[in-house]
């Protein structure tokens, strides 16, 4: 099975926000940046039989923008399994109950996407926001993978990419 883990892009800064986290959107410039990074995946020829997302507000716009990019808008499914705190045991599950695809793209949060992709492949990166790992997956019971490829997007603005962030 080939996954492709993909960061939200660029949100509103937690600073500016009022509201609940769990609503903060994309920024002007977050979306522009998943949007490039949509056409990229495009470019690609990257397509998913189902995109899942983290219920998280940007993490949704970011999941819509790729699939309206990619022409798939009719496979996005919100997934709380996506949520802050995702990692091999989530992973497993989603697995098991989407077996029968070949490709799924997955939606979330860092550091928990850049933490799974390292338990898999054994590698060192870190998944900038916006950023996409894609990562084979032969034996999904045995959480091994092999990394394909690593979509590091240049920032449209600053961003903190600190080990501890939630964003």
């Amino acid at each position: 099975m080939e996954l492709f883990f993909l960061r939200h892009g660029p949100a509103e800064s937690k600073e500016d926000w009022a509201g609940d986290d769990e609503e903060r959107p994309l920024s002007a410039a977050g979306e522009l940046l998943v949007a490039e990074v949509a056409a990229t995946l495009g470019r690609q020829h990257v397509t998913p039989d189902l995109i899942l997302t983290s219920p998280y507000r940007r993490a949704r716009q970011t999941a819509h923008i790729v699939a309206e990019r990619l022409g798939m808008s009719d496979r996005v499914r919100v997934d709380s399994r996506l949520l802050p705190g995702f990692g091999l045991k989530q992973l497993g599950k989603i697995l098991h109950d989407y077996g029968d695809r070949q490709c799924l793209l997955l939606v979330g949060h860092g550091p928990d996407l850049g933490q799974v992709v390292r338990s898999l492949t054994g590698g060192r990166l870190t998944i900038r926001k916006a950023g996409v790992a894609q990562v084979e997956v032969s034996e999904p019971a045995a959480s091994k993978g092999r990394l394909l490829s690593l979509l590091v997007p240049a920032p449209i603005e600053p961003e903190d990419e600190s080990a501890g962030e939630q964003a």
